[in-house]
């Protein structure tokens, strides 16, 4: 599985396709022979990949000894291993049209600033609140009803 994982990440940053390793190697040279198929199968991981031919793909690539056998935590920075279910969310990702990773992107833009909105909010409340269990707030002025003035009457509330 780190073969396969270690050779399609290798192919992708130089760009190769089953394609062209296919034309690369059509005359075994380096002991690497393999039609269209062979090398898709490497690439997609349905192909078996021992020991033997991953030494001769380095050699051939000029890649360094055991590179195709790195764990994957020795993995360069970015690369992330997922999960099968991680993989099928990326999978689902990769495959919607370009309007609705517009619309996914807007949403997520629209969840941000909500959620520093909320946050803001939050702060207002946590600092009206220690204010007003410190005492410091200012009581609420309360205007004087001139004398002989009758206080306006709520409207009452019914259920």
């Amino acid at each position: 599985m780190i073969r396969h994982d270690n050779f399609k990440r290798f192919c992708e940053r130089d760009r190769l396709t089953a394609k062209e390793l296919t034309a690369r190697f059509k005359d075994g040279q380096d002991g690497v022979k393999g039609g269209y198929s062979y090398w898709q199968g490497l690439l997609n991981g349905s192909r078996p990949f021992g020991e033997r031919i991953a030494r001769r793909i380095e050699h051939a690539m000029g890649w360094s000894r055991y590179s195709l056998d790195e764990a994957p935590n020795t993995m360069p920075e970015g690369y992330v291993r997922l999960d099968n279910r991680e993989r099928a969310l990326v999978d689902s990702y990769r495959a919607l049209s370009k309007e609705a990773k517009q619309l996914d992107f807007e949403l997520a833009q629209f969840g941000e600033h909500r959620q520093e909105a909320y946050h803001a909010l939050l702060e207002c409340l946590e600092e009206a609140r220690a204010t007003l269990l410190n005492g410091t707030a200012a009581p609420a002025a309360t205007p004087s009803a001139p004398s002989g003035a009758k206080p306006k009457k709520k409207p009452s509330r019914t259920r």
